[in-house]
This record gives structure tokens, sequence and C-alpha cells, in this order.
């Protein structure tokens, strides 16, 4: 996967503007662009932290909410570089393709299946963990009790009773008994979707501000001879 993120400014510009840019030297024409792309990455950061999309719609809910979601975003978006600037381009990307990776799946969302197999060969050293939440859940839905004074037919025990009384490895056992009475057929592969979060990169409207924006500053620079 390529690490780098493409903004797109071709038609952005005035005409005016794009004669101007190209009679700069290749010196100024670098400082502009890399310039956008520290825009561009500020503007990823504040997403990140609003917990907002390009369009400045709140991030879709998800069904797992795992702890630590929105640490994960904040370090990518503090891993974000402009990777490269010419006088032609500017590349907004990571250095690390493994972040890269994480960081389109995080953006575009994403759908992966997840096998039995898998989950217990990925899952075998944690078998003696407590149990999470979602066992805590299923386990409630599946008609779990347990036995509690003055009460003949059992009670359906709290999610934090059960994640502080169990194990995962006997939590996934008592599941599979309940739903095996309940004549349900245990599955073997699951779909798992991520809801896209798009935190990186800029509309068209915000790329023409910031090109507006630092243009004036360079022409600026340039009147009091800074170069």
């Amino acid at each position: 996967m390529n690490p780098a993120l493409n903004i797109q400014v071709t038609g952005l510009m005035t005409l005016k503007q794009q004669i101007e840019i190209l009679g700069m030297p290749t010196k100024l024409r670098r400082r502009l662009l890399a310039r956008v792309g520290k825009k561009v990455i500020s503007d990823s950061k504040r997403r990140v932290r609003t917990q907002t999309d390009l369009s400045g719609q709140s991030y879709p809910a998800r069904a797992k909410k795992k702890r630590g979601g929105s640490k994960m975003l904040l370090k990518l978006a503090r891993q974000l570089k402009v990777i490269r600037a010419d006088g032609t381009e500017a590349v907004v990307g990571f250095y690390k393709r493994s972040s890269a990776r994480i960081a389109a799946k995080q953006q575009h969302g994403y759908t992966q299946r997840v096998t039995a197999r898998s989950l217990k060969r990925n899952g075998t050293k944690n078998q003696d963990s407590p149990a999470t939440r979602d066992q805590a859940r299923a386990l409630r839905e599946a008609g779990f009790t347990i036995n509690k004074r003055k009460s003949k037919n059992g009670k359906k025990p709290s999610q934090k009773w059960v994640m502080q009384n169990l194990t995962i490895g006997q939590a996934g056992s008592l599941l599979r008994q309940l739903r095996e009475q309940a004549g349900e057929s245990p599955k073997t592969s699951w779909k798992t979707t991520l809801p896209a979060r798009s935190f990186l990169g800029a509309t068209k409207a915000e790329i023409r501000q910031y090109i507006d924006a630092i243009f004036k500053q360079i022409k600026q620079e340039i009147a009091r001879g800074v170069t």
C-alpha cells in the first residue's frame, strides 16, 4: 500500500495564481506546497480531536467500542508528515507502511471475515483473562443465570459480575453450552465491519483557502525580501 495521501489541487487555483506560481523559483513553490501539506496535517489532527469527518459530521457509532480507539487515531495523526515537497507537488503520508495500512482502514472503513478457528488460535493465551463485555452481554441474552439467595430459579447476573467472576475461557464454554441447549448451530465464521472515520485530507474548499492564504503570505515575504 502506498503510504502517501494525494491532495489534488488542479483546478482549484485561479489562472492568475497558476501563472504567478509557475513564475516563482522552485524554492518558493516548494515552500508553498509544503505549507499546504502542513495545513492538511493540522486539520487532520483537529478532526481526530473533535471526532468529526471531512464533511463535518460526527464519527459513526461503532457496534463494539474498543478502549484506546481515539488514542490510536491520535497516534496515527501524530505520525503524519510532509514526506516530499518539490516544485510541483507535496506528498503527505506516513513513513511506516504499517501506519499507512491502519490509517487506510480507519479512513475508508473495512469488512473482515473472522473464523472461530482464528479466534481460538489467537486467543489461546488469553483464556484466563477476565471475560469481555461482549461475552457478558451475550451470556445475558442467552439466558445465563446464577444462584442467588431467595431465588429458586436463579437470576441474570450483571455484566459487571460476569466480567469480575468469569474468565474468557469459562464464559466462552458457558455460552456454547447455552446455545447448544437452545438448538442453535455454532457459527464458524462471521463478518465484522469497521465504519469509515475520514480524518485524513481536506475538502476542495479547504484546499482553495489554504492556497489563497499561503500564497498571500509568500508574496508578502517576497516583498519583505524573505526568500
